[in-house]
């Protein structure tokens, strides 16, 4: 059944945490209803003709997903106007440590901006972990997303789901069910979600056609992508959780590399330019494009000065305390987001 799509009353600000110092050298990168169950997907493409179309009402479902004998909660948010015959594009949302669904549905805003602009949107929901967020260290459980599983570097000593095959199952069994466009498939995630975000998209066998990590694109050490992967990019210059300028989360010193580092990275296995034009559109504001990339390549990077760990623009559409330094108005991620999504497909072949 349809739930409300009215964000929650309040919503607890996705940060960082001590978690991270287990697995972040390791890193690359209303009513339920029952979903076809994920280990029975291939996980490849379906076909793209949409014969016979693949009809679906349109609002936001609760819903849950069979992965490997675990129920794992996800939304999925059909857009006004879809037909099940014309291929539209899916957007993966992602929130932060210890947020939920309905938060960070809240903060993108993606079920009505994306929705809006023909999207379908996923936004699933990580499980609890036993990680070191208490008082002293103490071990206390909180929604995770295990960035560590997307990456072949060996054990982590983290006792967490394989996210990165949680995401992909998932991705498929909607791509069974509803007319995706294969080659318009997009990540985006807050914080930790931006971590998966990452690990996702450096993935050898990744098929996003572009990723938006937000307050997280320096989360994860290596992106070992052998191809170029479209990526725009936000976080503030003072955030503290996340520090822009690496080597630290959550204030523990983990040799995690700057955000500007990072994005150069991207920018060459992009095959663009060595070195990043910056444009000042705003006194609170510094864009930095990566140009001449190859194979339709796009890397960008919105830096907010004197912005926190939050999602920029937030404030200009959810006015509910969010509880985050450093807020800009300057610029909305979520539309920036979008256009960037709208500029990308990948062929399928």
């Amino acid at each position: 059944m349809p739930r409300s799509t009215m964000p929650p009353r309040t919503i607890r600000t996705p940060v960082a945490a001590a978690a991270f110092v287990l697995l972040i050298g390791a890193c690359s990168s209303g009513s339920s209803s029952s979903a076809p169950e994920g280990d029975e997907s291939s996980g490849e493409p379906v076909a793209a003709d949409c014969d016979p179309a693949r009809p679906a009402n349109p609002g936001t479902d609760d819903r849950v997903f069979d992965h490997g004998g675990t129920e794992r909660e996800y939304a999925l948010s059909v857009p006004d106007g879809y037909t099940g015959e014309a291929e539209v594009p899916m957007i993966v949302n992602l929130h932060g440590l210890s947020s939920t669904i309905d938060e960070q549905d809240a903060v993108s805003d993606f079920p009505h901006r994306a929705g809006d602009r023909g999207y379908v949107v996923v936004t699933p929901q990580a499980l609890p972990v036993a990680l070191p967020v208490g008082e002293n260290g103490a071990l206390e459980e909180t929604l995770f997303w295990n960035m560590a599983a997307a990456t072949s570097q060996g054990d982590t000593a983290l006792d967490a789901d394989d996210d990165s095959d949680f995401i992909e199952r998932l991705v498929a069994s909607v791509e069974d069910e509803l007319c995706i466009d294969p080659g318009r498939l997009f990540v985006s995630g807050l914080s930790n979600g931006a971590g998966m975000t990452m690990a996702l998209a450096c993935d050898p066998d990744s098929r996003f056609a572009a990723a938006a990590p937000v307050a997280g694109v320096n989360m994860t050490n290596v992106c070992p992508a052998p191809g170029p992967v479209s990526t725009v990019a936000f976080h503030g210059d003072v955030d503290d959780a996340v520090d822009y300028a690496g080597g630290n989360v959550a204030g523990f010193d983990l040799g995690n590399p700057g955000v500007e580092e990072r994005m150069n990275e991207l920018a060459a296995v992009g095959g663009c330019d060595d070195t990043a034009t910056v444009e000042r559109p705003f006194d609170d504001v510094e864009v930095r494009t990566w140009e001449n990339c190859t194979d339709g390549t796009d890397v960008v990077l919105y830096t907010v000065v004197g912005g926190g760990h939050t999602w920029p623009g937030l404030t200009t559409y959810y006015d509910e305390p969010v509880g985050a330094a450093g807020q800009t108005t300057s610029i909305i991620a979520t539309d920036e987001i979008l256009d960037f999504f709208d500029a990308h497909s990948v062929p399928t072949g």
